[in-house]
């Protein structure tokens, strides 16, 4: 048996496919790692030694046999799916070496690679020198340095070491940065079938498992997440195109960020066999991909039948891209491609919409709930359909995505348009300071009366103690006073024996005057009668009615209703004439019982 190693090529090509085919150490080495994936690797140790600046990747495949090396490692551009006659590897992985040229990537990253194998009992090593290579003449063939030839070893100690010396790249990538590179360029990682760990000469360590493609791909601060062909299920049975992706055996995941991401990190990335065939970029399927939508966009998609046939070549030697245009089934396959990100894309729309108008939401309910005037306004049970529509209309536009509020801001329109509403007025308006808290006109007692406590509460906070303030809620109290009394005593008439004996006066007065009056009882009749009048009638009925708590309170208040009733009338005569705000609220605190009793006694809408 010939004991010497023969590169199976011009030498002059190692130059021109593999230093020049991948410009990254993660990508090199990527090489390496799917190679002990179709090697049935279970486990793989890449060390990194910056000190020496050596890198060292070791697996437990089935390794190569000294003829293997030659006819499998050494042989440039050997398709093993033909020469093999099959594109899966002894125990049924689908293998993604194809081309044969991957492993003279290593030359653009390293001067020396030593390679050492061991299977069926005998270990076997060379080494290349990139600088002989290419010293070696065109016509003459290159021949590693033989290190080691069919050793003895223990049989069920199997596997390939690769020792990449003299590292040619200025600065070796950091443990951290390669770890996140490879786990973007491969899909296959599992700690219980194909672990990959990463260590430095620091004793820095991390692992490659199944959880670290979608953690390297995922944004960190995702929002939405849309998969297919599961979230498309029903879409799809309506939609051809969906359909014959989905026949294609086409799947993979599209996240969102909440905000934008940085450029490097966009785009979809294109999987064959769980290897990296095209970078993620935006443009993917589309050469329109301008649409804000692709800043916030990430994900990645596989596509193992892009590589179903073993003699075609889809995939970009340096396995940058896929050759869209080299196939009209490719083609077709892009533009129903290119559909489904604007599907996702309208998706997405849609869903941020919802999701920031969710969140604005909780914002301005947030803001609502932290002041207590606001809270209590925007959450009553009484607010006024005007009042409703209102604050509606304030909040519908501060969820609008447009609107760009500070919190303080947002508090601030919020409390301009509460001061606005009659139910503040109410709650916080100079009519609670005014009137005692509990005092409410029934809403059956009719029109007249809703319609003039209505006007008293819309009385602006800032006229609390303006002579405008005080004339006008005076006249409205009497107005109050004047309609409650009114009504009283027309639903009551036959129980009020004080205005029967002011009939009998008016009857006297009339004779001697030869006035004209009005019938008995009617509203014109009532209404004519003194206030004074009307209100003593409505303390004495009250009174016998045993709603009052003594018959010494029912002259407590008829000795002073004279003087409250002088002092309101000459609100109506006497334009310079006005009570002072505590004046006005001791009688609202002396007749609050006797209005709110009267009440009581009016019953059925009416307009008295």
């Amino acid at each position: 048996m010939n004991d010497q190693f023969t590169l199976e090529y011009a030498p002059s090509v190692i130059e021109l496919l593999g230093i020049g085919l991948y410009k990254q150490l993660p990508q090199a080495i990527e090489e390496l790692i799917t190679n002990s994936w179709d090697a049935d690797a279970t486990e793989v140790k890449v060390f990194m030694d910056y000190e020496n600046r050596e890198i060292q990747v070791t697996d437990n495949g089935i390794g190569m046999s000294h003829e293997e090396l030659n006819s499998d490692f050494l042989t440039v551009a050997n398709n093993r799916r033909i020469t093999k006659g099959t594109g899966f590897s002894p125990k049924g992985r689908l293998v993604t070496g194809k081309k044969g040229v991957g492993k003279l990537s290593l030359f653009g990253v390293a001067n020396i690679i030593q390679v050492t194998s061991k299977k069926n009992g005998k270990m076997n090593s060379f080494e290349m020198n990139y600088n002989k290579i290419k010293k070696t003449p065109s016509n003459e063939k290159y021949h590693p340095k033989s290190l080691i030839t069919n050793k003895n070893v223990n049989s069920s100690n199997h596997g390939t070491k690769i020792l990449l010396k003299e590292i040619s790249l200025k600065n070796m990538t950091s443990l951290s940065i390669l770890w996140e590179s490879l786990a973007r360029r491969f899909n296959k990682y599992s700690k219980n079938d194909f672990l990959v760990i990463l260590e430095d000469s620091n004793k820095n360590k991390k692992i490659l498992d199944e959880k670290a493609f979608i953690y390297s791909i995922k944004p960190k601060r995702h929002d939405f997440k849309y998969k297919f062909p599961d979230d498309f299920r029903e879409e799809m049975e309506k939609n051809e195109d969906l359909q014959k992706l989905n026949d294609l055996g086409i799947n993979g995941i599209v996240y969102t960020s909440e905000k934008p991401l940085k450029a490097k990190d966009t785009g979809f990335a294109i999987l064959v066999r769980g290897k990296l065939a095209g970078e993620p970029v935006d443009y993917q399927f589309s050469d329109r991909a301008n649409d804000y939508f692709y800043g916030y966009a990430t994900g990645f998609f596989n596509m193992d039948f892009i590589d179903k046939d073993n003699e075609k070549n889809y995939i970009s030697t340096d396995r940058q891209s896929i050759l869209w245009d080299s196939d009209e089934n490719l083609i077709n396959v892009r533009n129903m491609m290119d559909k489904l990100i604007n599907r996702i894309m309208r998706r997405w729309r849609s869903d941020r919409n919802k999701a920031i108008s969710t969140k604005k939401n909780e914002e301005i309910n947030g803001v609502i709930k932290s002041d207590n005037q606001i809270n209590s306004v925007f959450n009553s049970s009484e607010l006024s359909d005007s009042d409703n529509e209102m604050l509606t209309f304030v909040k519908k536009i501060m969820l609008d995505p447009k609107t760009q509020l500070s919190k303080n801001n947002e508090k601030k329109l919020l409390s301009n348009f509460v001061q606005r509403t009659d139910q503040y007025q109410k709650e916080y308006g100079v009519y609670s300071k005014l009137i005692p808290a509990g005092f409410s006109v029934p809403d059956d007692i009719g029109v007249k009366l809703q319609k003039i406590v209505a006007e008293a509460t819309s009385i602006p906070c800032n006229q609390t103690e303006g002579d405008k303030f005080i004339i006008s809620e005076g006249l409205l109290f009497r107005a109050l006073i004047d309609a409650t009394t009114s009504t009283l005593i027309e639903k009551n008439i036959e129980d009020m024996e004080d205005i029967k004996a002011i009939e009998d006066e008016i009857k006297k007065d009339s004779k001697k005057k030869n006035n004209k009056r009005a019938s008995f009882g009617t509203t014109r009749w009532i209404c004519n009668l003194p206030l004074r009048s009307r209100l003593k009638a409505t303390i004495q009925f009250l009174n016998k009615k045993e709603e009052l708590a003594a018959k010494k309170t029912e002259e407590v208040y008829i000795s002073r209703l004279k003087d409250i009733i002088d002092n309101l009338d000459m609100l109506m005569h006497d334009i310079n004439y006005c009570p002072d705000f505590g004046q006005l609220q001791a009688w609202w605190v002396l007749l609050d019982p006797i209005l709110t009793k009267a009440f009581k006694y009016i019953k059925g809408k009416n307009e008295a």
